[in-house]
């Protein structure tokens, strides 16, 4: 019953305009009618008031004639031309069209070897997977450390991002320090110029819990998705470049920035799961902020229309089968 409903409620034509030529289809009919009644033959001869009572209705007048094939073909020619439609499919093309700006940090922490080779390391590994399966066709990639600075604007193109993807290093950054905040503004600027509302990957091995309320401010375009890929273990291990202690990544900060603005922490792993978890993110994310339907478009079913046509037509194939117009 739920079925039936939905089809009352959304059933309607693509292109309704169609509809107009209906009218001149119902006079062709009744026209064509007159033209083949032997009433009509016989009139301009005999005087109307004899000719009803001379003419015998034959059984042959009920039989399917040319001109009733001809009106029905017609009429679902004009309907196919309207488009009916009742149904909806999802776009996917708008799906790949999420853009995804990814956040990646670069301090002395990242090279921890809690996780193999180093935090950094496997961050980058994952980040050229995720671009692999094609998650957006707008990546762009930022990174930070006390500063931040856009590596890659948002690019279709995943050779270009893996290119500089290898390079990246703690080294490279002018002023040390941990400022997450400040990529989250340049990647807020980078997501007012794409329309479709976007994600902030963070891929990161912790983020302090005092910044929450940074995060939580609102952004000036479409509130983004926050989220925060981990990298690292709680109980942390020695940075390969020195001999100083690096303690673990910082769980508990994530979790209460993750918290405070709606985002997700996504556990980096051994197999893929964490990349097909963040792909499910960005696409759900994406319909949730869209307007209903802004994501799906109407199946055109008017082409359903076409093999009963090809079916009335199939009668003209046989000898003798004419429609006569006078």
């Amino acid at each position: 019953m739920t079925s039936v409903s939905n089809f009352i409620d959304n059933f309607h034509f693509l292109r309704p305009f169609w509809l107009l030529l209906l009218p001149s289809v119902i006079w062709l009919y009744f026209t064509l009618r007159g033209f083949t009644s032997s009433q009509w033959r016989w009139q301009r001869i005999i005087d109307p008031a004899l000719l009803e009572h001379l003419i015998i209705s034959a059984r042959s007048n009920k039989r399917i004639r040319p001109f009733h094939l001809f009106t029905a073909a017609f009429c679902l020619l004009i309907l196919s031309a309207a488009g009916p439609a009742w149904e909806r499919i999802q776009t996917p093309f708008v799906q790949n069209n999420a853009p995804l700006i990814i956040a990646l940090e670069l301090t002395p922490s990242m090279l921890a070897e809690d996780v193999k080779p180093s935090r950094l390391q496997r961050a980058k590994q994952k980040i050229s997977d995720l671009v692999a399966t094609n998650v957006s066709s707008q990546i762009g990639v930022v990174v930070y450390s006390g500063t931040s600075h856009m590596v890659v604007p948002p690019t279709n193109d995943p050779a270009l991002v893996n290119l500089y993807l290898e390079n990246l290093t703690p080294d490279i950054m002018p002023v040390e320090g941990d400022r997450p905040e400040k990529a989250l503004l340049l990647a807020n600027k980078l997501l007012a110029s794409i329309p479709i509302p976007g994600t902030i990957l963070y891929a990161t091995d912790g983020i302090d819990a005092s910044l929450a309320i940074e995060f939580a401010k609102p952004a000036d375009v479409t509130p983004p998705q926050y989220l925060f890929w981990r990298f690292g273990t709680e109980t942390g291990e020695t940075a390969e470049a020195g001999n100083t202690a690096i303690v673990g990544a910082n769980i508990r900060g994530l979790d209460e920035i993750a918290s405070a603005t709606g985002g997700t922490v996504v556990a980096e792993s051994l197999d893929g799961s964490d990349i097909g978890r963040i792909q499910r993110l960005i696409a759900t994310h994406l319909e949730n902020v869209l307007l209903p339907g802004q994501d799906e478009q109407w199946i055109d079913a008017g082409y359903y229309l076409l093999w009963p046509l090809v079916l009335l037509l199939i009668p003209w194939a046989r000898r003798g089968w004419t429609l006569r117009w006078s």
